[in-house]
């Protein structure tokens, strides 16, 4: 059997074993059990040592696997005909309460696999293994809301593209990247780590980059290229994205257009330009609304007015002609943004992990501290900085959680989110509401 992570890793299945069960007011089949962090119903059945898969909030599992073991609420869908499940079409696992008590995440026991393409009943598994794919076949993968497409056909854009001009020097450019959750990677944080924690904001992702390109070549050029003249082939120009998407990657003469009928990245690349040095990238989250006076994201004004929107900037590199890469630490950030009156995400806590944990653990357990516990510190993080109102929002919105970060030389962000907030997401999705980070690519 290979198992392999093809995806997106926050929307990937987890070998996991069960550690808890907690009994759940008012419910005789069912119980709690606590999963990353995350509190996931769990039949009483269940018991403690019982290894399976978790799926995490807001991922799709395949049709093949929920027809495997007859989860599909309509029963002539499954397997067995006689059974029914509880999962829609869309095979969408949803941020809910059930019966009041909180469901984030689905946890299915490990015979789940048994059958399922090709793999037999006495096979194996290890503890932690994560994947998306069994034998190049695809079990799920991030959910989002459908969309209606362009026609024009995947063949016909490769062509249009391949008429194009492409500026982009490998190495030189990167897109954001995937920042994982905490509650799965919390065992990576030492004691002695200097971490710094941000408020995740609600917005969308912007990159806005000064960089070495390619340099398109006049008649001139080419001709004095072919009698052995050196032409200069590189230039430093401006490239600029949303999360998951160039924009203006190639050279052509038509103005870049989206879903939104707005760039709304463009307009943020604008604002930023004489902001960057050679080599420079900056990444961050673009709140408010739109130029047409929609929002970014739903009722999340962000103390801006119809059609003004805000900057913050979370990331900043520098890379060199040779494609190496410098991480700015997040205090150089903080201090160049002031320096720019540019906005920097707020700043929550900079320091070592373990003084963080003394402070939290003397305010929540009126006692002196213990030695530093990893699942203690998640505990901790979620007691003191989750479940809160958005105190930069003017409406009554859920903030949307923080981003921890552990400053070296290389990146590692990793982020936790508010059960109200994933809960208020799902609603959106439940009715088809169209996310401007998921849908723009």
């Amino acid at each position: 059997m290979k198992f392999e992570v093809k995806g997106n890793p926050n929307y990937v299945a987890t070998v996991v074993v069960i550690q808890n069960k907690l009994e759940l007011e008012g419910c005789d089949n069912i119980c709690g059990t606590n999963i990353f962090g995350n509190h996931v119903i769990v039949s009483k059945d269940v018991q403690i040592g019982d290894i399976g898969l978790f799926f995490p909030v807001e991922t799709k599992i395949s049709s093949e696997f929920l027809s495997h073991n007859s989860l599909y609420r309509d029963k002539t869908l499954n397997r067995d005909k006689d059974k029914a499940g509880f999962f829609e079409l869309n095979g969408r696992i949803r941020c809910m309460k059930l019966r009041g008590h909180k469901s984030e995440g689905f946890w299915i026991p490990i015979n789940s696999l048994k059958g399922f393409q090709g793999c037999p009943d006495n096979f194996t598994i290890q503890s932690g293994i994560e994947f998306d794919h069994i034998n190049d076949h695809k079990i799920c993968e991030k959910y989002i809301v459908p969309i209606k497409t362009s026609s024009q056909s995947q063949g016909q854009k490769k062509k249009d593209i391949a008429k194009k001009f492409d500026k982009l020097i490998l190495g030189q450019f990167n897109l954001h990247i995937d920042t994982n959750h905490l509650g799965k990677n919390i065992h990576k944080i030492n004691p002695d780590d200097v971490i710094s924690i941000t408020a995740k904001l609600h917005g969308s992702s912007f990159v806005s980059s000064y960089i070495l390109c390619n340099r398109k070549l006049t008649i001139r050029d080419k001709i004095a290229r072919l009698f052995g003249v050196k032409v200069k082939e590189t230039e430093y120009d401006y490239i600029y994205a949303s999360r998951k998407v160039i924009k203006n990657r190639y050279l052509t003469k038509t103005e870049h257009t989206d879903y939104y009928k707005e760039d709304i990245w463009g307009t943020v690349h604008k604002e930023l330009e004489p902001f960057l040095d050679k080599g420079m990238t900056i990444y961050g989250e673009v709140v408010g609304f739109l130029k047409s006076g929609g929002y970014i994201q739903k009722n999340y004004d962000y103390g801006c007015k119809p059609t003004e929107h805000k900057t913050y900037i979370y990331r900043i590199t520098t890379t060199n002609e040779d494609g190496k890469v410098f991480e700015w630490s997040m205090l150089q950030i903080q201090q160049w943004c002031k320096q720019k009156s540019l906005l920097a995400v707020p700043l929550l806590y900079y320091g070592e992990a373990y003084d963080l944990y003394k402070q939290l653990y003397n305010k929540y357990y009126k006692g002196e501290y213990r030695n530093f516990e990893n699942v203690k510190f998640l505990d901790l993080l979620q007691r003191e900085y989750m479940e809160k109102k958005c105190s930069i929002c003017e409406n009554d919105v859920w903030a949307e959680g923080i981003v921890l970060r552990v400053e070296s030389l290389d990146i590692n962000p990793y982020k936790l989110k508010s059960f109200n907030f994933k809960a208020e997401e799902s609603k959106q999705m439940d009715k088809g509401e169209i996310n401007i980070e998921d849908n723009q690519e």
